[in-house]
């Protein structure tokens, strides 16, 4: 018999065409859907659920819902609780040289083709990583005032991406 799979759907934005996604609103959504163990992860579109269905019908679904309740696309990119854990194992930038706080995580749509490149750099010591469907990112002082930012990466690399920080990343582990 299958059973239902943990799996976090990250919004690519909540702030959408002037309008916000709402949380609460997030999780009403979500169980309209039938969806299991529903839960929002801070306030910036992190929705844990379980389901049997596979990560590209639950963004599907998902993106077709707040479509219908927001009357705006909605970009939805979806990862299961072992794809993340593989994110967190697979993080290039460790060691004395790295601030946790400086680390984040882009989640791609679908893998960037081959032709685009395997590492990206910034300014002012900036540094990328394109490893399969998600990019590594270091910040070393900060994402504030970067210009490597997600338009920038989704304009360079071609695909929608949202991005999280390290540490918003193990916390949807943990929850996951």
């Amino acid at each position: 018999m299958a059973r239902r799979r943990p799996h976090v759907a990250l919004l690519r934005a909540v702030n959408v065409g002037g309008l916000k996604v709402a949380m609460a609103d997030l999780r009403e959504v979500a169980g309209e859907l039938g969806w299991a163990d529903v839960a929002t992860y801070l306030n910036s579109g992190n929705l844990l659920l379980a389901t049997m269905e596979d990560s590209r019908t639950v963004g599907e679904r998902l993106e077709a819902a707040l479509a219908e309740r927001y009357a705006r696309h909605v970009p939805v990119i979806v990862r299961t609780s072992e794809e993340l854990r593989s994110v967190l194992e697979r993080l290039p930038f460790r060691g004395d040289g790295y601030d946790e706080r400086r680390l984040q995580v882009g989640f791609f749509a679908h893998a960037p083709s081959a032709s685009q490149p395997d590492r990206i750099a910034g300014t002012d010591g900036e540094e990328g990583v394109v490893d399969g469907r998600e990019a590594f990112l270091h910040y070393p002082n900060g994402l504030g005032r970067s210009k490597l930012t997600t338009a920038a990466l989704e304009r360079e690399l071609g695909v929608v991406l949202t991005v999280r920080g390290v540490r918003t990343v193990a916390g949807l582990l943990e929850r996951g």
